[in-house]
């Protein structure tokens, strides 16, 4: 999805005033109010917001708060609307990490090591802002500078040009996990 590029002035400043002070507040560990902040921030951006690439941080800012106060489910719907609005030709390694954190916490374990392994492959083992998380991946997947096992249906060079990290099968031609359920459609499946 193209993102507009700029705010107008004055939505601009109201944005960069309400996140500064969202990041304050996560900064001082208050992540109620940073998402209230994030979220009146979101409220003033032009319809349709998803087109607005603020969308994309904010909903990642408003995750990460979730995460940090283990509302997983939250934080999954934010962080999983901030990956689609970004699309595969933006993918945020970041947004891409949390959303394996959120579902390791969630003992979801096919998307928690998909979502880890996506991220290793966009930026090696310096995302890995927990070292569980990486010990996690390494006890599940064989990881190396060129890796391919296709049982695994993950595969990874250095010489791959794909935007959005790489050939892994479980993902879609769009860089989408095929695994992955919205939470709107889980009780078309049985869960709830």
């Amino acid at each position: 999805m193209e993102h507009a590029v700029e705010l107008p002035e004055d939505i601009q400043e109201q944005m960069e005033a309400l996140s500064e002070q969202g990041e304050e507040a996560m900064d001082q560990g208050r992540y109620e109010e940073a998402l209230d902040l994030y979220n009146q921030a979101l409220a003033i951006l032009p319809e349709p917001r998803e087109d607005w690439e603020a969308y994309v941080w904010l909903k990642a800012a408003m995750g990460d708060a979730c995460f940090f106060m283990d509302r997983f489910d939250d934080g999954l719907d934010h962080f999983y609307e901030a990956y689609t609005a970004a699309g595969p030709q933006n993918m945020n390694p970041f947004i891409v990490y949390r959303l394996g954190q959120i579902y390791r916490r969630m003992d979801d374990e096919e998307n928690a090591v998909e979502f880890l392994m996506r991220a290793y492959m966009l930026e090696g083992e310096d995302i890995f802002e927990d070292e569980d998380d990486l010990i996690y991946l390494r006890n599940r997947v064989e990881l190396d500078d060129d890796y391919d096992d296709e049982e695994s249906g993950y595969s990874y060079n250095d010489d791959d040009d794909d935007d959005y990290g790489g050939g892994s099968s479980r993902f879609d031609d769009e860089g989408f996990s095929r695994g992955y359920i919205p939470r709107d459609d889980y009780e078309e499946y049985g869960d709830d």
